[in-house]
C-alpha cells in the first residue's frame, strides 16, 4: 500500500508516482544550476518525514544543502541559516 504520493505537471502532462513505507520517495526538480530534492521517509517513531535540500541543479545535482525537515505540522530548520548568512532570502512560516 502506498504511504506517499507525488504528482508533477510538465510539458507531457500530469504524472504521479507512489512510494511505500519501505521505499520512501525521492523527488528532484532541477534547473541548470539550481534545484530542489525532497526525500519522503518514515522516521523511527512512524511519522511521515520530508527532508528538503537545495541542489546544484542538472549541472551538479549531487551537491546538496539541507534546508529543512518537515514532520507532521512542524518544521525543523537546519541548513537555512547558511543561506541567511550569505544574504539569500529565506521565508519560513512554521509552528515550533
Amino acid at each position: 500500500m502506498a504511504r506517499f504520493r507525488s504528482t508533477m505537471q510538465g510539458q507531457r502532462g500530469l504524472a504521479s508516482r507512489l512510494g511505500s513505507k519501505a521505499s520512501g520517495m525521492r523527488v528532484n526538480v532541477n534547473g541548470w544550476d539550481s534545484g530542489l530534492r525532497i526525500v519522503a521517509r518514515v522516521d523511527r517513531q512512524g511519522r511521515d518525514t520530508f527532508d528538503v535540500y537545495a541542489s546544484g541543479g542538472s549541472n551538479d545535482a549531487n551537491v546538496l544543502t539541507h534546508l529543512l525537515t518537515l514532520q507532521g505540522s512542524g518544521v525543523i530548520l537546519t541548513g537555512a541559516t547558511e543561506y541567511a548568512r550569505r544574504g539569500d532570502r529565506v521565508l519560513v512560516n512554521a509552528r515550533r
